[in-house]
């Protein structure tokens, strides 16, 4: 499919049906604060745009790994020879989940294929860089859009080294929770493993960015 003048429109999801669209999109000065879509200008007679918007959504703070940001997007018809004829015509989508694997943000550069069909059940779970099979991909699954994701978060470090610190106090006190509540007379999981891989990531810290480390020194403190 080709498309020429083309906009990209862009929902924050919590599932997969049409109703999951958050409405966390930040709206532009002459529209309401929040909607359920973000949207770019639409460039004219290019096959090949390039973008220079900023879309914002604000992040909701129970983010699990079916939030992903799904963008379309459509050919918009100037010259409609018929007024029954739709003025945005479907050109393809893609997506990419808010979280890796690991929990933590996704950022930065990113770039990624675009279906020209709906994905099947649970392709939140992926982002649309897996080769999900019977889905048809826009030139043979060449990842033909790219964007950055520049998250600004007091939750979310977006600092791999601290990062991991958080994520192992998160499960030494996991581990400690378990030990209590263990009846007097089962034995406890040995927590040798857990404790050689606290100090070595105690130890990295200093390697992480410092305007980060700063900015989270009362959680780290904590």
């Amino acid at each position: 499919k080709s498309g020429r003048n083309i906009v990209i429109k862009a929902m924050l999801m919590c599932g997969e049906q049409p109703s999951c669209a958050l409405p966390l999109a930040f709206g532009k000065s002459s529209r309401p604060e929040f909607a359920r879509e973000a949207a770019t200008v639409i460039t004219y007679h290019n096959k090949v745009p390039e973008y220079y918007d900023e879309l914002k959504f604000r992040l909701p703070s129970n983010l699990g790994h079916k939030h992903h940001l799904y963008f379309t997007f459509y050919h918009i018809s100037c010259n409609r020879k018929q007024e029954s004829a739709p003025v945005e015509l479907f050109i393809g989508l893609t997506w990419i989940p808010l979280l890796n694997k690991d929990g933590s943000l996704v950022h930065g550069n990113i770039d990624l294929p675009v279906a020209l069909e709906t994905p099947p059940p649970n392709y939140s779970l992926l982002p649309a860089s897996a080769n999900l099979p019977s889905v048809k991909w826009l030139d043979n699954h060449k990842p033909v859009f790219s964007l950055r994701l520049s998250p600004v978060s007091t939750v979310h470090p977006l600092d791999t080294k601290i990062e991991s610190f958080l994520s192992i106090c998160d499960e030494t006190l996991r581990e400690a929770r378990l030990k209590f509540s263990l009846p007097y007379q089962q034995e406890a999981p040995d927590d040798s493993l857990l404790e050689s891989e606290l100090k070595r990531i105690v130890v990295s810290l200093p390697e992480a960015d410092t305007q980060t480390l700063v900015h989270f020194l009362p959680l780290l403190f904590d």
